[in-house]
């Protein structure tokens, strides 16, 4: 089974965006573990360049009591607390940690589409005018 779901943040830096992530179940489902990817390019210590996501539920820690329900909650999450000490994107990370001014400026930049460390982002299909607007 394959399906897409869509992410809007409404607060935090990717407030206003839309990210979409497709799943494909597997067919030994609980038992084994969901792939999902982020399908929208996004500057982000846990989701790398790639679209893969860093939820813990999604790699060794699955188990079959979870639920996809249980991984929506882990992207939630990515969004409203990022984690910079457990990354997928070590530049942006480091970036996170170090100087967050830089961190959240690329963040927009990525958002409404631009270049940020040599990697062009398209413009997000999100709404624009919320790009960084609650913080």
């Amino acid at each position: 089974m394959k399906f897409s779901l869509i992410i809007r943040p409404t607060d935090g830096l990717w407030a206003g965006g839309l990210f979409e992530f497709k799943f494909e179940i597997p067919d030994d489902y609980p038992w084994g573990s969901p792939v999902c990817t982020c399908v929208d390019k996004i500057w982000h210590p846990n989701i790398d360049l790639q679209g893969k996501p860093c939820v813990n539920v999604l790699q060794k820690n699955w188990k079959p009591t979870f639920t996809i329900e249980t991984v929506v909650f882990g992207l939630l999450f990515l969004f409203s607390d990022p984690n910079p000490h457990d990354p997928l994107n070590i530049e942006a990370a480091e970036e996170m940690r170090t100087n967050p001014v830089l961190f959240k400026r690329n963040v927009l930049t990525a958002l409404r589409g631009g270049v940020v460390h040599g990697t062009e982002f398209p413009p997000n299909r999100g709404n624009p005018s919320l790009f960084g607007s609650k913080h």
